[in-house]
């Protein structure tokens, strides 16, 4: 069954973690896409910024690499997409987080972190929800050097926000999450 449907995009991956436990609630496998023009004071993937930097995959290609991985592992609860900043490319975002989505269940956890701020960087807000329909919960908002907070789990600074993607995508609201709040739950109710 074929779940891309536009195999032959392309883009490039700086890394693959195969067990994060930084990057959202349990393990996770943490895909970090090469492109970002944020240039955040001190970022700590400065050299993913760039948008040539890492390995080229097709679509298709990093489907089967991150679902082998996945499938490789009883131990990873979810998917992060992260870099640089994953909303530059919107169609692979979208097309990626379907085809997950399909592979695994609706019940598959999909985080994505990004500099943008959902509110007030786009303009097009249908084409934004069409991109990030699939994803359950977006870490939205620049890191910001001065809010620095090591306290804080799954962020870098206080600014960002745990945004409830699917709230914000049926109601048109940013509904934030306190995260713990929200892992307890959804592991809960399992």
């Amino acid at each position: 069954m074929g779940y891309i449907k536009h195999p032959e995009l392309t883009t490039n991956v700086a890394a693959i973690n195969p067990e994060s436990i930084v990057d959202g609630p349990g393990v996770r496998l943490t895909l970090y896409l090469s492109c970002c023009k944020h240039n955040c004071y001190n970022c700590h993937n400065k050299e993913e910024q760039d948008f040539n930097f890492g390995t080229k995959y097709t679509l298709q290609e990093l489907f089967n690499q991150v679902t082998e991985m996945i499938d490789s592992n009883p131990i990873v609860d979810g998917i992060t997409l992260s870099g640089g900043d994953p909303l530059y490319q919107p169609e692979i975002v979208q097309e990626l987080t379907y085809a997950l989505k399909k592979y695994y269940g609706t019940e598959f956890s999909i985080w994505l972190y990004t500099g943008f701020d959902l509110e007030k960087d786009f303009e097009d807000k249908e084409a934004l929800y069409a991109t990030i329909k699939n994803i359950d919960v977006i870490v939205d908002g620049l890191y910001i050097e001065d809010l620095k907070d090591y306290s804080q789990a799954f962020r870098g600074s206080t600014n960002q926000r745990f945004i409830d993607v699917h709230t914000l995508v049926k109601e048109g609201q940013i509904v934030e999450l306190n995260y713990l709040i929200w892992y307890v739950c959804v592991h809960l109710s399992r």
